[in-house]
């Protein structure tokens, strides 16, 4: 239904890119502190996830809204993948 889970780390991967205009290659995808190396500001962060809930067709909770959200590559894609479980529920 949504793909595996190389086929969301790329999807992620692609939307950071497009709203940093930033070359993949300059970004350490294995790091730890996404959000501080990117430099990412709140507009981008907003915009990554709301690109991100539009694709997936979720919607992540303003609670976990937040600078840990960026934390790391996995973290973001594990809080997409657990917004999709819940949302499955609704969707046909």
């Amino acid at each position: 239904m949504y793909g595996d889970k190389e086929e969301l780390y790329d999807a992620v991967k692609e939307i950071i890119v497009k709203t940093l205009k930033r070359d993949t290659m300059d970004i350490d995808w294995e790091s730890e502190q996404l959000y501080r190396d990117l430099a990412i500001d709140s507009l981008e962060a907003i915009t990554i996830i709301v690109e991100i809930e539009n694709l997936y067709g979720i919607e992540v909770p303003d609670e976990d809204l937040g600078v840990e959200l960026f934390g790391s590559l996995a973290g973001l894609c594990a809080k997409v993948c657990e917004c999709k479980e819940g949302h499955s529920d609704t969707v046909s």
